[in-house]
């Protein structure tokens, strides 16, 4: 971010940077960040368009190319 790379940053504070620098468009969404169960947001997400969530620990790094121990992707489940 303006020349600064975020490799090392952490999720959440990553997160909180990149919300406040993107422009939000048909290929551009921003996802909320939620520790409670997730339950209430999935039809939420099913109706923007969703079909997959990910699941990140709050303190993890990007990782580009390389696999993240710390980040899943799971099928959103159908309720």
């Amino acid at each position: 971010m303006d020349g600064t790379p975020l490799l090392e940053v952490p999720l959440l504070e990553r997160k909180r940077l990149l919300d406040g620098a993107l422009r939000v468009g048909e290929l551009v969404r921003i996802t909320p960040y939620t520790r409670a169960l997730v339950g209430p947001y999935i039809s939420t997400w099913r109706a923007l368009g969703f079909t997959e969530m990910a699941c990140k620990g709050a303190n993890s790094r990007y990782l580009p190319g390389d696999r993240n121990d710390a980040w899943s992707s799971v099928p959103l489940p159908s309720r």
